[in-house]
């Protein structure tokens, strides 16, 4: 009885070592090297995945496109590839292989696409579009904002708004995104 209660309890205290053991692989860890180029300026680094990786750091950053035969990712990890400036967030999962194998993934390429806002009331002026906290455009009607495809997240600002209005756009690449915003709930004069 002595000894089984004895078992469980390691079991309960070592549970998740364990666990990690049990679920790992002779692949796990295993470092690689990556080349990968793209059609825009991206800053790639590496989430290191904790259940196989076990680095040390859960990111670490490889440099600029054009990488040519960079080591720091595993197998099974994750690169980022991120352009603050453009707007540019993008996930790709490092393929399978052989330990210490160089890799040569496929060119990365970011599509633009154009985004139209049209604001309501048409007769509003002064507001400025911003992303990231710089200035893409003053509204007007008509503006074309070109986006690289993905998510973005923008914020209308002025001095005939009551606060940052936030505006979520999905830009699809090589097509137009009609995106109408009401602003009648945050117009100064609205609410007086």
């Amino acid at each position: 009885m002595f000894v089984a209660l004895s078992v469980v309890g390691l079991a309960v205290i070592f549970h998740k070592p364990l666990l990690q053991m049990l679920g790992s692989t002779a692949m796990d860890g295993q470092g690689i090297s990556i080349s990968l180029d793209s059609n825009q300026p991206v800053e790639v680094s590496v989430k290191h995945n904790p259940m196989r990786c076990r680095s040390s750091e859960p990111v670490t950053v490889l440099g600029s496109t054009p990488l040519r035969k960079v080591s720091g990712a595993h197998l099974q990890d994750t690169l980022v590839l991120e352009n603050k400036q453009l707007g540019i967030y993008r996930e790709i999962e490092v393929p399978f292989g052989e330990p210490n194998e160089h890799k040569t993934l496929p060119p990365v390429e970011f599509k633009s696409g154009t985004v139209r806002l049209a604001l309501k009331p048409k007769n509003i002026l002064g507001i400025e579009i911003y992303r990231d906290g710089q200035t893409l455009g003053t509204y007007q009607p008509g503006l074309s904002l070109e986006l690289v495809e993905g998510k973005h997240h923008l914020v209308l600002q002025g001095t005939a708004l009551l606060e940052p209005v936030p505006v979520d756009v999905e830009v699809k690449g090589r097509d137009i995104t009609n995106m109408p915003v009401d602003l009648t709930p945050y117009l100064r004069n609205a609410r007086q």
